[in-house]
Formats: C-alpha cells, sequence, structure tokens
C-alpha cells in the first residue's frame, strides 16, 4: 500500500492516540482512504501544528512516508513537499 501523492483528510488526538485519515491512490488502480493509528505518541508541536494546517487541504500532498526502528520506539517519517513530519510512538499491546 502507497500513500504516495495522498491527501490529509484528518487528524485526530486523544489522550496517548493519534490519527490520521489518507486518501490516497490514483485513477488506474482505484482510491482508498487509510487511517492511521498510533499509540503513546510523540510529535513536537509545528509537526502537529502542521499536520493540522494541511489536513483537508488539496494542495498539500504526502510525497514519501517510511518507518523505522528507534531505541525503545518507531518512528514514521512523513515527507510532503515542503514539510518532514516525524511521529514517534510505541507499538500497541492491543
Amino acid at each position: 500500500m502507497s500513500l504516495h501523492d495522498g491527501l490529509l483528510k484528518t487528524v485526530e488526538r486523544a489522550a496517548n492516540r493519534f490519527e490520521m485519515l489518507f486518501r490516497a491512490g490514483d485513477t488506474s488502480t482505484g482510491y482508498f482512504d487509510a487511517r492511521l493509528s498510533y499509540h503513546n505518541v510523540g510529535l513536537s508541536p509545528s509537526d502537529e501544528q502542521f499536520l493540522r494546517y494541511a489536513a483537508g487541504r488539496r494542495d498539500v500532498e504526502l510525497l514519501y512516508d517510511e518507518f523505522d526502528a528507534a531505541d525503545t520506539h518507531w518512528v514514521h517519517r512523513l515527507l510532503f513537499w515542503y514539510q518532514e513530519v516525524s511521529v514517534h510512538f510505541e507499538a500497541s499491546t492491543q
């Protein structure tokens, strides 16, 4: 599943959970919605502010994303055309 050129539709934060909903795909393969849910999140205020700004905008597309393992957690890096965002999180035990 690729989120390339995906549009961020919504951003939600509740207690220790953070969620983003992306719409991605293309005309040849079809479009889909992907809800990403993170637990025990570490997100800088500037990264969260950018994600809230980008939500619902048609002119801010996701170019690339990757997951990396860090010492005690995971990092989801998202590269938009002029901003990189890093979401630090723990694996869910549920």
